[in-house]
C-alpha cells in the first residue's frame, strides 16, 4: 500500500509537472508583454515573476529592437497571416543562431516582433556596436538565405531591466523612420521641435513608482523627463505648458488614488501661468517636489507596515516554535506570502535565514529545559520541536558545540555526579 501510494504520488507530480510545462510558453509571453509594455511596479514584481516562469538573465545591457516586414497590407488574410508567422519563425530561428540565449524574441503584433538582446557591459559605443552586428547579421541572412526582407528599428541601451520597456518605445519611434537595408536607431532621430517626451509607459512607469514609493527610481524618472523637456529640446512655450497640463494629469490621478487631494487646489495656478518658459519650469519643478514627497510618504507607509507584519510573523514563530511542522512554507502560505521574500526578510532584519533562525530559537529553549527541569532528552526534544532526539542532537551539537548531555552535566556538575 506505501509503495502504491508513492508511486501514485510520483505520477500526480510527474503529471502538475508536465502541465506547468506546457503552460510555460503562455506564461513566459505574457511576461514578455507585461515586461515591454513597463507593467510591473517595481524590480521585485519583475522579478518574481521571471523566476517563475524560468527565464535566466545573463546579460549586463538590455537593449530592445522591432523587426518588422515591408509590403504589408491594410487588411490580413488567412495567407498573409501564415506568410508572416513563417518569417517570424524564421527571425526567431537564425535569432537563436546569433545571438544564443542572449536574445528574446516575442511578438507585439501581426507583423512585428520585439527582440529583447542582452549585451555585454562597457561603453555606450561598444554595445551599440554589438548589438548593430546581430542586427545586421540577422537583416542580411533573412535575405540572404531566406528570401525575407526585414526593417528593424533600436532603442538605447539600459543597465537597468525597468527600463527595458523604455528601450522597446523608442525602438517603435524609430520604426516610424524605417528604411529598407539599414538599421533605424532611436538616438539618430533627430528632435521634434511640435512634440514633448511623456510617453504613456512613461506616465504609467511614474505612477507605479509612486504606489511602490520607490523614491530613487521615481527621482531619476523625473530627471529624465526635466532634461528631455527643459533642457535638451528647446521645445516652444506652449508645447511645455501642454506636457505640464499631462504631468499635473498624472498627478491628480495619483493624488486621488492614494486620497491626497492637495494637488487639486494647486491644480487652477497652471491656467495662471505666464508664457515664458521659466514659469512654466518652475511650475513643473512643483509638481516634481509633489510627486516625490508622495513617493516618499507612501515608501514611509510601506516601511512601517512591512516592519509591523514582519513582527506578526515573529510572534508567530516564537509563540509556535514547538510545533514541528512549522516550515517556511507554511509561515509563507499563513501570511500570503512568497517563500522568497519571506527569506529575504530574516535574512535583512536578523542577518541569518529562517531556518536557523528557526533552530537557535529551538535550543534556546532546550538549555532552559536541560537546566531547569529533569525531563529526558528525547522529550526535551520533542517538546520543542524536534521529530527525535537523533535530529535534536545533531542539531543541538552543531550550535552549541557538545552534546545536550554534557551541556546539563557541564551546568550542574553536582546533580550529575548523583
Amino acid at each position: 500500500m506505501i509503495h502504491q501510494g508513492i508511486s501514485l504520488l510520483m505520477d500526480s507530480h510527474r503529471e502538475l509537472q508536465d502541465k506547468i510545462d506546457r503552460q510555460l510558453p503562455f506564461l513566459r509571453a505574457a511576461f514578455f508583454e507585461r515586461l515591454l509594455r513597463g507593467q510591473y511596479q517595481s524590480d521585485d514584481d519583475m522579478e518574481a515573476v521571471r523566476e517563475h516562469v524560468r527565464i535566466e538573465w545573463t546579460g549586463e545591457r538590455y537593449l530592445v529592437a522591432v523587426a518588422t516586414f515591408p509590403n504589408r497590407t491594410a487588411i490580413y488574410q488567412a495567407a498573409d497571416i501564415e506568410r508572416l508567422n513563417q518569417k517570424k519563425l524564421l527571425v526567431r530561428e537564425l535569432m537563436n543562431d546569433i545571438g544564443g540565449g542572449g536574445v528574446f524574441v516575442h511578438d507585439v503584433d501581426e507583423d512585428k516582433l520585439a527582440l529583447l538582446l542582452q549585451l555585454d557591459s562597457g561603453e555606450p559605443e561598444h554595445i551599440i556596436a554589438q548589438a548593430n552586428d546581430m542586427l545586421k547579421t540577422l537583416q542580411y541572412r533573412l535575405q540572404q538565405e531566406c528570401g525575407v526582407a526585414a526593417i528593424i528599428s533600436a532603442g538605447n541601451p539600459y543597465a537597468r531591466r525597468m527600463d527595458i520597456s523604455r528601450s522597446f518605445l523608442e525602438a517603435q519611434q524609430a520604426l516610424i523612420r524605417s528604411a529598407d537595408n539599414r538599421i533605424v536607431w532611436f538616438k539618430e532621430l533627430l528632435p521634434n521641435p511640435s512634440s514633448y517626451y511623456y510617453p504613456e509607459s512613461t506616465e504609467t512607469r511614474m505612477i507605479n513608482l509612486v504606489r511602490t514609493g520607490n523614491v530613487e527610481a521615481l527621482r531619476s524618472l523625473l530627471e529624465e523627463l526635466y532634461q528631455h523637456n527643459f533642457t535638451d529640446h528647446g521645445l516652444p512655450v506652449f508645447i511645455l505648458k501642454v506636457f505640464v497640463f499631462d504631468v499635473l494629469a498624472s498627478c491628480c490621478k495619483i493624488s486621488a488614488e492614494l486620497g491626497e487631494p492637495a494637488v487639486f487646489s494647486e491644480a487652477a495656478a497652471v491656467y495662471g501661468l505666464a508664457d515664458h518658459a521659466e514659469s512654466i519650469e518652475a511650475y513643473f519643478l512643483t509638481l516634481k517636489s509633489h510627486l516625490e514627497a508622495m513617493c516618499a510618504d507612501v515608501n514611509r507607509q510601506h516601511t512601517e507596515n512591512q516592519q509591523r507584519w514582519f513582527r506578526d510573523i515573529l510572534a508567530y514563530v516564537n509563540a509556535n516554535y514547538s510545533d514541528g511542522q512549522l516550515s517556511l512554507a507554511m509561515l509563507a502560505e499563513r501570511f500570503h506570502v512568497t517563500e522568497t521574500h519571506l527569506s529575504r526578510m530574516f535574512k535583512e532584519k536578523h542577518g541569518i535565514n529562517f531556518f536557523d533562525y528557526l533552530e537557535t530559537l529551538r535550543i534556546e529553549h532546550s538549555k532552559r529545559l536541560l537546566l531547569e527541569t529533569g525531563l529526558a532528552v528525547g522529550e526535551i526534544a520533542l517538546s520543542v520541536g524536534y521529530s527525535s532526539s537523533n535530529t535534536f542532537g545533531r542539531a543541538f551539537k552543531r550550535t552549541v558545540g557538545i552534546s545536550a548531555m554534557a551541556f546539563r552535566q557541564a551546568q550542574k556538575p553536582g546533580e550529575s555526579k548523583n
